[in-house]
Formats: structure tokens, C-alpha cells, sequence
């Protein structure tokens, strides 16, 4: 019983070693296989790479069309239309963290007037009149200064409603031309 459990363990460990070796192999046989794929569109191709949504058209002469010699207006005003998007998103970012900034110094400001006001009713029950209205000096400034500060940021919004506007204008007419250039985009 024990030579036939033992003879059973080593075809076992055998069928083991075995599919190791081969599920190892496979990567390197589905390498192969997709180099030769590659040679043999090379050599049709001319050594020219498909684009997908890029390349269009069939052979012309010996060598395939890309867009770039098809659509050479509708690329350049792309190009254009894509660097103006970019920059508006850009001012759009920079707005962004500057609202950020700016509500941040608001909301402390606005911390420091508590405060403020905190340390005020305190000297008034200490019966400290004079201290207390010193004190209560510095709310009103700050107070105001936050107001600015939260009035610049409404601002900033503002502008960022407008760039928001002027992007879904730049994305209709980057769609459009698009539409109009199928071969191309």
C-alpha cells in the first residue's frame, strides 16, 4: 500500500512540475507569437504604425494615410482649440485656490473676532469697562477685512462662471469640428 500512495505522489508531483513548466512557457510562446505578428505588419505596413481613430483611408501607393496629411487645417484649428481649453481650465485652477486661500483667511479672521469677542465679555465681567471696549475695537476691522476677503472670493466665482461658459463654447465648436471633420477626429 505504501509503494503504490508513494509511486502515486510522484506522478503527481511529476503532472505538477510538468504544468508549471508549460503555464511558464506560455508567456514566452504568446510573446512570440505577437513579435511575429508585428514583423509581418511591419512589412506590410512599411514599418508605419496603425492608430487607431488616427489612421484612415487604405493604401495609398505603398503607405497608409495618416490624418495629419488628410486634415492639416482641421489639426492646426484643433490644436488651437485644445491650447485655449487648457489654458482656461488652468485659470479656472488658479482662481480655485486662490477662493480657497481667500476663504481660509476669512474664516480665520472671523475666528480671531470670536475670540475677540470672547475675551470682551470676559473683561466685562471682570468689571474691566475700558479693557473691554479695546478689545472690542479690534472686532470690527476684522470683521470687515473677512467681509473683504469674502467679497474678492465671490468675485473669483463669478469669473470662474464665466470661464465655465466661455469652455462648454470652446467644447461646441471643438465637437463641430470634429462633426465636420469625421476622417480626421
Amino acid at each position: 500500500m505504501q509503494n503504490k500512495a508513494q509511486g502515486l505522489l510522484a506522478y503527481m508531483i511529476f503532472i505538477a512540475v510538468i504544468a508549471g513548466a508549460l503555464i511558464t512557457m506560455k508567456f514566452f510562446l504568446q510573446r512570440t507569437v505577437q513579435e511575429k505578428y508585428r514583423q509581418s505588419s511591419d512589412v506590410w505596413g512599411e514599418g508605419e504604425q496603425y492608430e487607431p481613430n488616427r489612421t484612415t483611408g487604405g493604401m495609398s501607393g505603398s503607405t497608409w494615410k495618416n490624418r495629419k496629411e488628410l486634415c492639416p487645417e482641421a489639426e492646426a484649428k484643433m490644436a488651437g482649440l485644445t491650447a485655449a481649453l487648457n489654458n482656461l481650465f488652468q485659470r479656472i485652477q488658479k482662481l480655485l485656490y486662490e477662493i480657497e486661500d481667500l476663504e481660509g483667511r476669512a474664516v480665520a479672521l472671523e475666528s480671531r473676532k470670536a475670540d475677540a469677542e470672547a475675551q470682551a465679555k470676559r473683561l466685562d465681567e471682570e468689571l474691566l469697562p475700558a479693557e473691554a471696549e479695546e478689545v472690542r475695537k479690534i472686532e470690527e476691522p476684522l470683521q470687515k477685512e473677512a467681509d473683504k476677503l469674502r467679497e474678492q472670493a465671490k468675485k473669483r466665482k463669478a469669473k470662474i462662471k464665466i470661464l465655465n461658459e466661455e469652455i462648454k463654447n470652446l467644447q461646441k465648436k471643438i465637437q463641430q469640428l470634429k462633426d465636420s471633420n469625421p476622417d480626421c477626429f
